[in-house]
This record gives C-alpha cells, sequence and structure tokens, in this order.
C-alpha cells in the first residue's frame, strides 16, 4: 500500500511525538522511587510501554484493545498497595511492581496478544431490503465492539451482515423505517457487556456490508473498541464517526463530495486516501501526534491536499481527538 512521505517522517519534532509514552514511563517509575504507591504507577507505566509498543508496531493488537485486556491488572495493584501499606520501602515497591509485571505479561500472553489466528464470527444475521428507496440513513450504535463495514451485498439490499446475539445482559435493538424516498435503520446494543478482544477470539464483532445504490448518511458510533471502514464503492452523503477509547482505519471512497466528522477521546485515527480524492482537513487535537503526506498544505489547524478547491472528488473532514495518534495515508 504505498504512500507519500508523512510530513513527520523527517522531522526532530514527529520523532518525539512518537516517544511520548515514554513520560508516562518515566513518571510511573518516579512513583515508586518516591514510594507513593503502586496502583497509579502501575497505570502510568502500563499506559507508557502499550502506546510505545503501538506506536512501534511491536505488538499484533492496537494499543487500545490491549489496555481492554489488561486493566484487571490494576486491581491486582490495588491489592498489592494494601498488602504493602505502612511498610512501604522503595524495595517492596519494587519486588511489587516485578509481580505485577510478571501477571501483566501472562495476561497478555493468555490473551492472544502477538500469536495470529482467531475464531470464526457468531452472531445473528441481519438482512434489510431497500424497499426502493433512492437515499439511505444507517446507524451503528454498538457500545464495546470491533466494527466492520464494507460495502458489498445483493442488488436491492439496503444492508447484510452479521451482529452479536443478544444475550442476558446486552440486547441488540434493530429498528427500520421508510419515509418517502429514504430508508433509515438503526442498529443499537443497549445493556452492558463484558468484552475482551484478543487475537484469539472474535466476539462481539460487528461486520456488515452496505448498499452501493444509494446515498448513505452514515453514523457510527463506538463507546470502547476498533473500527474498520472500507468505503471503497460507497456513495456517502455525510460520515460521523464517534469513538470513546479505540481505533477507528477509514479507506475513504475514490469518488463523492462529502464531509465526514470523527470525533474520539483517546484513540487512533487511521484514514487511508485513494488517488483521486481530495482532501481539507481541521485537526481539533490537545495530546495527539499527526502524520499527514508532505505536500499536505497547512494553514493553522487546517490541512488540505493539493488542489483541493479545483478537485472533483472531495471529502471535507473534522477530527477531533483528545488524546492519542491522527494519521492520514495516501493508498
Amino acid at each position: 500500500m504505498p504512500s507519500g512521505p508523512p510530513t513527520a517522517s523527517g522531522s526532530a519534532w514527529e520523532t518525539l511525538i512518537n516517544l511520548w509514552p515514554v513520560l508516562f514511563i518515566v513518571w510511573g517509575l518516579d512513583s515508586i522511587w518516591r514510594e507513593e504507591g503502586l496502583t497509579g504507577a502501575i497505570f502510568l507505566l502500563g499506559l507508557g510501554v502499550v502506546f510505545l509498543l503501538g506506536n512501534f508496531g511491536y505488538i499484533q493488537l492496537n494499543p487500545w484493545q490491549v489496555l481492554l485486556i489488561i486493566w484487571p491488572v490494576l486491581l491486582v495493584a490495588i491489592g498489592m498497595d494494601i498488602l504493602i501499606g505502612r511498610h512501604r520501602t522503595w524495595w517492596l515497591n519494587l519486588l511489587g511492581l516485578i509481580l505485577v509485571i510478571t501477571i501483566m505479561a501472562g495476561a497478555l500472553w493468555l490473551a492472544g496478544v502477538g500469536l495470529p489466528g482467531g475464531s470464526t464470527i457468531s452472531g445473528d444475521r441481519v438482512e434489510y431490503n431497500l424497499q426502493g428507496a433512492t437515499q439511505a440513513e444507517i446507524r451503528i450504535l454498538p457500545a464495546v465492539a470491533t466494527v466492520e463495514l464494507g460495502g458489498s451485498v445483493n442488488p436491492g439490499m439496503l444492508l447484510e451482515g452479521i451482529i452479536p446475539a443478544s444475550t442476558s445482559s446486552q440486547k441488540i435493538m434493530q429498528k427500520f423505517t421508510r419515509e418517502g424516498d429514504k430508508a433509515s435503520l438503526t442498529l443499537q446494543s443497549t445493556g452492558l457487556e463484558v468484552y475482551v478482544p484478543s487475537a484469539r477470539d472474535n466476539q462481539s464483532i460487528w461486520k456488515l456490508a452496505l448498499t452501493q445504490e444509494a446515498p448513505i448518511d452514515l453514523e457510527v458510533s463506538l463507546g470502547a473498541g476498533e473500527g474498520n471502514l472500507d468505503l471503497t464503492g460507497l456513495q456517502i452523503s455525510n460520515l460521523d464517526f464517534n469513538l470513546g477509547v479505540g481505533q477507528v482505519k477509514i479507506i475513504l471512497p475514490a469518488e463523492g463530495k462529502f464531509t465526514a466528522s470523527i470525533d474520539g477521546a483517546i484513540g487512533q485515527v487511521i484514514i487511508l486516501v485513494p488517488t483521486g480524492m481530495a482532501v481539507q482537513l481541521e485537526s481539533n487535537t490537545l495530546l495527539a501526534g499527526k502524520t499527514f503526506p508532505v505536500d499536505y498544505l497547512k494553514t493553522g489547524n487546517n490541512y488540505a491536499s493539493p488542489g483541493f478547491s479545483q478537485a472533483e472528488n472531495q471529502v471535507t473532514l473534522d477530527v477531533g481527538i483528545v488524546f492519542g495518534q491522527v494519521t492520514i495515508e495516501e493508498k
């Protein structure tokens, strides 16, 4: 998948951006040195190590999935703090740290981090017909999951695919309406489902294909998890992606004019731009690194690909991430 060199590749500043998780590691070690307890230190060290490994591609899962796997280790750290109590010394803190790190490594191994493979996707089959509609509104609203969207359905269909089966703790709500020429579909999870993503278990996956026959106003709202949106061949009129914690990878269509809003608290946003699609981007980030093609023109917080204003195919992006990484690559 060729792409132009990013603006940040050769700069010392971007190298520092990739190394930002080291700050958490230093902070955590300093907390241990000052004998301030293990709970906060483990949290900081875990954040730092996971994001540092993720930035340099040393873990197979994205860092956000890994954090969802290892969060119970914090409970172990709290227990160690209670056991050490008033007898806290630097050496006892170090011993507790080694024990917790060993447990963390075991948790990652059991979860399958770094190992290939996975089980087959299971769940309930969903199919919705366009019913002659010439416009579509689709809302995908899971709480915690992996969402995979593409664009290959049978003729006349609005959406086809697999969603998780309802359980006693989580229900999947499906609502379809058609008013005039517009078909509207909402798929939403309600309740609480405990979900631990890993390379060995593909539970809680929403794998859906969308129509290519009608313009789509698409909304995806994901509390935590991962989004993989391949919009190739789709007629997107508007895209709204909201993410609490996780990662989203979006392949833009090669044709059309539309707007896209991508918002998140903590996460990684990767946008792949096909040849012929021009991009204008407003990046509202607080503590997020940014990697864009070298020929993108910067004006304040705005970036634009060459010739955007004259391009036949355009996408206007508004990306807002509080903490994480935003990457745009030419596909």
